[in-house]
C-alpha cells in the first residue's frame, strides 16, 4: 500500500514539476483536459516519466491515458513488469 502511495505522489509531483503546475490542483482524477494539457506538454510529459521512473511507455497514447490515475496506474504496470523480467 505505501508503495502505492509514495509512486502516486512521485508521478504527481513530477508532472507539477515539470508542467509548473499548482501540485493542489493534481488528484488521481485530474485529467489531461481539466489540466489544459497540449500535445507538447504530453510529449514532455512522457520522456520526463519514462526517464524518472526508467520504464518506456511506448505502445500508449495519451488518448489512452486521460487522467493522473491512469498514468500511475501504467507506471506501476511497467516497473512491475520490469521488476518480473530482472527475476528470470
Amino acid at each position: 500500500m505505501t508503495e502505492t502511495v509514495d509512486l502516486e505522489a512521485e508521478v504527481l509531483d513530477t508532472v507539477a514539476s515539470l508542467l509548473k503546475l499548482d501540485r493542489s490542483r493534481l488528484t488521481l482524477e485530474s485529467t489531461t483536459e481539466q489540466l489544459d494539457l497540449d500535445s507538447l506538454d504530453l510529449v514532455k510529459l512522457t520522456f520526463a516519466v519514462e526517464r524518472r521512473f526508467a520504464v518506456s511507455l511506448s505502445g500508449y497514447g495519451f488518448q489512452d491515458v486521460d487522467s493522473m490515475g491512469k498514468l500511475v496506474h501504467l507506471v506501476a504496470q511497467r516497473i512491475a513488469d520490469k521488476k518480473g523480467r530482472c527475476k528470470t
